[in-house]
């Protein structure tokens, strides 16, 4: 997160974009892995939802 705030402009934009699409893998990821785990699934989803707020 740190990195993505240094850079400016374009260049910040495509690492926003990037990052933003590796986290929506993840969260399929975490849906699918913890399914029958609803609480694993929930505090993993808000760890998640902290990550994406940090974006700028």
């Amino acid at each position: 997160m740190r990195a993505l705030r240094k850079r400016d402009g374009e260049e910040q934009s495509v690492l926003v974009h990037r990052e933003s699409a590796r986290l929506d893998q993840l969260e399929n990821r975490i849906r699918t892995r913890d399914a029958d785990d609803p609480e694993k699934m929930e505090r993993r989803l808000r760890a998640l939802a902290k990550l994406r707020a940090a974006l700028p």
